[in-house]
């Protein structure tokens, strides 16, 4: 990423895939023959949404799965078999599964553009809110420098 004549970077996240700037904002991903790149000017950005989601089907599944065992185990008279160890393995696979299913991910959108979609499962939730306040600090920022070039042009 170049800079413009007086643009200085603020931070980076998420391996320098985002690029926060004092003047806009810059993702790019590479994946296994792919590129992918979006960046909008600061002023653009309407609006700022951390999302956090799961399949949590996958863990009503699986938590049922696992009492199922614990009664069959508990009852194992009457079934004379260890039909509850596939119980086990069964909860087991779908709560693992549904660990990997959960996201937690910050979604910028431009007025009137695209969206940039960031997966920020690995930061902290302290991490996560120091990028949008410093995202939310360089708009004024940037809205601010804009806004005093236009009131001296006039």
């Amino acid at each position: 990423m170049n800079l413009f004549p007086n643009e200085k970077k603020i931070l980076s996240s998420n391996q320098d895939k985002v690029v926060l700037t004092s003047h806009r904002i810059c993702m790019t991903d590479k994946d296994w023959g792919s590129y992918y790149s979006i960046e909008f000017f600061l002023e653009n950005i309407s609006s700022v949404e951390v999302r956090r989601s799961s399949f949590i089907v996958l863990l009503i599944l699986g938590g049922l799965s696992f009492f199922t065992a614990l009664y069959l185990q508990s009852n194992n008279s009457h079934y004379g078999g260890n039909e509850y160890a596939i119980f086990y393995l069964v909860s087991f696979v779908l709560l693992a599964i549904w660990l990997l299913s959960r996201q937690r991910v910050i979604r910028i959108s431009s007025n009137g553009g695209g969206s940039m979609n960031m997966d920020v499962k690995q930061m902290s939730k302290e991490k996560i809110q120091n990028f949008i306040d410093e995202l939310e600090l360089a708009k004024c920022n940037r809205i601010e420098i804009l806004f005093n070039r236009t009131n001296n042009q006039v």
